[in-house]
């Protein structure tokens, strides 16, 4: 019974902490980036002719479910809700980013190229939000919610199975 009423007491501690807005706004921007990615390479992988990609973008495509799953854990802990809230501009820049990998160049390379600067976007979108969560998110004190970050952060690198495929590909020798 004490463990219970202790976590409640360190739950309701985080609801009322004044960083609570700040750190739900990052998870958000988080979660649209994440959520973005999921749908466009579903979208990706119905194309024809990603040879040397498919597997790189499928386990990519893993990684980014894994990811908001974390996501969804952390929003939980906080008693929040994932939301699109405050994400227009970013998620236009993931469109904008997006919409080079579907034949605005011709040929195999550009193509690959524009795959790789997507993600690349991605993944610099949501590294902002992540240091950001790491500065703040000690200030609450937080063991769980300072691990469960941690564990979404180290699996933001999982997404360079597409831009080390792409490498690969194309510049082995770089």
């Amino acid at each position: 019974m004490k463990a219970t009423q202790n976590e409640w007491r360190r739950q309701a501690a985080v609801d009322q902490d004044p960083f609570r807005e700040f750190i739900i706004a990052h998870l958000n921007r988080i979660y649209c980036v994440q959520s973005h990615m999921a749908e466009r390479l579903e979208e990706l992988l119905d194309q024809q002719g990603l040879s040397g990609l498919r597997v790189a973008l499928e386990e990519t495509l893993g990684t980014v479910e894994q990811q908001l799953t974390r996501l969804y854990g952390i929003y939980l802990l906080l008693n929040g809700v994932p939301a699109m809230e405050g994400c227009d501009e970013l998620t236009e820049l993931m469109e904008v980013a997006c919409a080079t990998m579907y034949g605005q160049f011709a040929g195999e390379v550009f193509r690959d190229l524009a795959i790789f600067f997507y993600v690349q976007t991605a993944e610099s979108a949501a590294m902002v939000s992540y240091k950001q969560l790491g500065l703040i998110v000690p200030q609450v004190g937080n063991q769980r919610l300072q691990a469960l970050l941690a564990d979404l952060c180290d699996g933001v690198a999982a997404n360079h199975f597409v831009v080390s495929a792409i490498m690969e590909k194309h510049w082995k020798s770089l």
